[in-house]
């Protein structure tokens, strides 16, 4: 359902500019916006990148590992949009993908080390990667990503560190959710 949104928002530009993020927009009530923004995508590459990512992750948690990604998307996407309105007033417009790509990458990290005790190496190096990604993108102010000619799309880097964030309170919380409850005299959240 998200690939078809996020390509009807590339091809029908009118749709784009009812779901993106337009702070002035939100700040009037459009609150919706803080949610769909992420469907909207400012070019070829940009869309390519996140719905390719999200294909092949969406698939290996939603039917390999049997995972639902609605909530995982709701948390990652509210807490995007949340910090945009409320810590970056300097971002006018926001869209895409790959806060929640990233997130759902360390989801789909934190469900291997959990789940099968062969992968636990594929775990360990999907989620260093994604700390180096996130460091250098940091550092760098830029995407990792490479972008023929001139790009349309600048990073909002602390949309990756929300999306893993989200990704990775769900997750601890799912599984406290598993075990009854977090109480006391019960073992640690995340044992790896």
């Amino acid at each position: 359902m998200m690939l078809c949104g996020a390509a009807a928002a590339y091809l029908f530009p009118q749709l784009a500019s009812l779901l993106i993020y337009d702070r002035e927009a939100v700040l009037r009530g459009e609150i919706w916006r803080l949610l769909t923004s992420h469907l909207v995508h400012f070019d070829l590459w940009h869309l390519g990148y996140n719905l390719s990512a999200l294909l092949v992750i969406g698939w290996l948690l939603e039917v390999r590992l049997g995972r639902p990604l609605g909530w995982l998307v709701l948390a990652m996407a509210l807490s995007i949009g949340l910090f945009l309105v409320l810590a970056k007033p300097a971002v006018d417009t926001y869209g895409g993908l790959s806060g929640l790509v990233v997130g759902a990458l360390v989801y789909l990290a934190l469900c291997i080390l959990q789940e099968a005790a062969d992968g636990r190496l594929w775990g360990w190096l999907l989620l260093g990667l994604l700390v180096l990604k996130l460091a250098w993108e940091s550092a760098a102010g830029d995407s990792v990503l490479f972008y023929p000619g001139t790009r349309s799309v600048q990073t909002v880097g602390e949309s990756h560190v929300l999306g893993s964030s989200a990704a990775g309170g769900l997750f601890l919380f799912q599984k406290a959710r598993q075990r009854g409850g977090a109480g006391a005299g019960r073992r640690p959240l995340l044992v790896l």
